[in-house]
């Protein structure tokens, strides 16, 4: 628990124009429970949580470094 609140806390060093963003995209995505019976449903929930975990992993082993953003790239298929 404490590398995703570390993760968190990092993104929150942002400048605060991005922050509106950092927090609705993955609410949004997460609204995709409302639709669970579909598919389409299983499948954002389930990339988001792979990209949010690759995420996790590399800023814990590397820390807050652009490599981080690997994780979108689970995003790519869909």
């Amino acid at each position: 628990m404490k590398p995703l609140v570390d993760f968190l806390r990092n993104n929150f060093k942002m400048p605060m124009i991005w922050w509106p963003w950092m927090a609705g995209l993955p609410m949004i995505n997460l609204s995709s429970i409302f639709f669970l019976p579909r598919v389409e449903a299983w499948v954002v929930l389930g990339t988001g949580l792979l990209a949010a975990t690759i995420m996790t992993i590399l800023h814990a082993k590397l820390g807050y470094v652009r490599l981080v953003g690997v994780g979108h790239f689970v995003w790519y298929p869909w």
